[in-house]
């Protein structure tokens, strides 16, 4: 923003709401907008602050909007979404303050991709363990058998193509079965269906490769249901898996620098980004990453990146085979990917709007 010629000024605290010394920093400089990653939560008196203020406000969603809804009640409340589904989905209640702003990176962060045998990874997971199986058993003890089952298709809905989001899932496959949405605990259920489908996807994704060494850096979930387990409950025994404790993304992008090929699965994005992917073609590392409608758009498989699917995981091993084979190859595609990230997916280029829509 700043080399847009748009002045900013960072605020910033610890954790938690809004500090009331910030809030009075913001009406102090008065600015003509406020902005954030991720919503901020209400102040005591239960209204944002910029509302009260009288400001608008700028949410940078980077996960499904599904979950930031409460943001549509504030009339100064902007939202980006990093998926164009999610606008739409925004949009369908009657709220047009939103625009699809994707992830991006820093155009420093590209690195010169030269002699890439020499990594000591072959391939990447940075990702969290969602612990599908027990999730599953939990909604199968809790709910009926109607209900349980609906779950089950929409979960299938999700893994089956590239373009049917978890909520518009659901939504469907109650219809089909016959229940009500209004009837049953919607959310909480499109939240089942949202994390089951993270979880199985990624577990299966590095159970299907047999041959190269698979790096895996992640902790476990956080929810309500228990039990959670983490990666070494399913993956101990895989002999071809080391895991790894989570890292911040700081790390996460030094792991990225080390690695030949980064795993992507982003099941709850299937019209948009996931930053994984830039990421890791800045820093020289070949994405594998999960189909979507979005990534389509602007990458070509086999020329600037590879894609799967979960209804073919069964070719992932080949695949990734062939490319940890000829580091020319590999080369080719990592700097062909590069060249459309540093055209299109830096900050800069969001910042200038100068990205494919």
């Amino acid at each position: 923003m700043d080399r847009a010629g748009i002045e900013t000024s960072i605020l910033s605290w610890d954790t938690g709401g809004v500090p009331e010394s910030v809030v009075k920093e913001v009406v102090r400089q008065k600015p003509d907008l406020t902005c954030s990653f991720h919503p901020l939560p209400k102040q005591h008196d239960g209204h944002y602050f910029w509302d009260t203020l009288q400001i608008h406000h700028w949410s940078i969603l980077v996960d499904p909007a599904f979950y930031d809804l409460e943001l549509m009640s504030s009339r100064y409340s902007i939202i980006s979404c990093v998926d164009r589904s999610d606008c739409d989905f925004l949009r369908s209640y009657h709220f047009q303050t939103t625009f699809f702003f994707p992830h991006a990176v820093e155009r420093e962060l590209i690195i010169n991709a030269d002699d890439l045998s020499k990594r000591p990874y072959d391939v990447i997971l940075l990702g969290t363990c969602y612990d599908p199986d027990n999730l599953r058993a939990f909604w199968m003890k809790n709910f009926s058998s109607e209900i349980s089952a609906a779950l089950d298709e929409a979960v299938e809905m999700v893994l089956s193509d590239n373009k049917t989001t978890f909520f518009r899932a659901l939504l469907q496959s109650l219809a089909l079965n016959g229940i009500d949405s209004k009837e049953v605990p919607f959310d909480q259920l499109a939240y089942y269906v949202d994390s089951y489908s993270r979880g199985i996807e990624r577990l299966q994704l590095i159970r299907s490769i047999k041959d190269a060494q698979v790096h895996v850096f992640g902790g476990k979930c956080w929810r309500e249901e228990q039990p959670i387990e983490d990666w070494s409950y399913y993956l101990s025994k895989q002999k071809n898996v080391t895991l790894h404790p989570s890292v911040p993304f700081s790390e996460a992008l030094e792991m990225m620098k080390r690695s030949k090929i980064c795993l992507n699965s982003m099941p709850f994005f299937k019209n948009g980004t996931h930053e994984r992917v830039f990421a890791s073609l800045a820093c020289g590392a070949l994405p594998l990453t999960g189909d979507n409608v979005y990534m389509r758009e602007i990458f070509t498989e086999d020329e600037d990146l590879l894609f799967y699917q979960f209804t073919a995981l069964d070719q992932v091993n080949d695949k990734i085979q062939s490319y940890l084979a000829n580091d020319a190859k590999r080369k080719m595609l990592i700097e062909c990917g590069q060249d459309k990230v540093r055209k299109y997916h830096t900050w800069d280029c969001r910042t200038l709007h100068d990205f494919p829509l």
